[in-house]
């Protein structure tokens, strides 16, 4: 059998051919071969999402009632300053808190943190900003922020069975969005793979496992 100047047996024809055709048989390019290996960071934000599904439902609700009752006694805390409690009663607080917890602690906020928890951003893997958390939140809790922005315009209404009218009307809308939303968010974490609800969606975020640490405050 001849061989080539490379050293290399030359094939029949139609061996050529039929290797040509086998995509099994082909040669892979050395150019193209990095690309369909994954990356590092691929395999590291693919580890991240994966820690997603290990994620105890039974942790996140401790977190969250650890949560609400941090929002509660910060609102208690701020109702006695001073001045401040003029423009914000301990409700509020409480629910600004609640909207914005998943941007304390990079993505931890109290309760997560304590129970081992993280919001990071499903893309790539980094604890939840500010904007992410109130987006993921803000579906909780919308209502309840809505009613303190409106309820001091009501009182600009000067026909009293209007202003009446109008708040009862605000807190009934209010009450049936979380009658029908908070139950559909706790299905969606009971029954997906992934835990996402739909304010994750909203956000882009996720919850994974991750170490405690309160050394840094914020995200940003």
């Amino acid at each position: 059998m001849s061989r080539s100047f490379r050293g290399r047996p030359e094939l029949p024809e139609d061996s050529e051919s039929r290797q040509e055709s086998s995509p099994e048989l082909a040669e892979p390019e050395s150019d193209n071969w990095d690309t369909r290996l994954p990356s590092a960071r691929q395999k590291s934000s693919e580890a991240q999402r994966n820690s997603a599904y290990q994620v105890d439902i039974g942790k996140r609700l401790v977190a969250a009632l650890i949560d609400i009752t941090t929002g509660y006694f910060l609102g208690l805390a701020i109702n006695c300053v001073p001045f401040i409690n003029t423009y914000f009663n301990a409700q509020v607080v409480m629910i600004l808190y609640l909207i914005c917890r998943d941007a304390l602690f990079n993505g931890r906020g109290v309760g997560k943190n304590l129970m081992g928890l993280q919001v990071v951003n499903q893309a790539t893997g980094q604890a939840a900003s500010f904007p992410q958390s109130i987006k993921r939140n803000i579906v909780l809790y919308g209502p309840g922020l809505a009613l303190y922005i409106f309820s001091p315009l009501l009182a600009l209404i000067p026909i009293d069975n209007v202003r009446e009218f109008l708040g009862n009307a605000l807190q009934a809308v209010g009450g049936l969005y979380s009658f029908a939303v908070i139950p559909y968010e706790a299905y969606r974490v009971y029954s997906r793979t992934d835990g996402r609800r739909w304010g994750d969606e909203l956000a882009g975020t996720e919850i994974v496992l991750a170490d405690m640490d309160f050394s840094n405050p914020t995200s940003r």
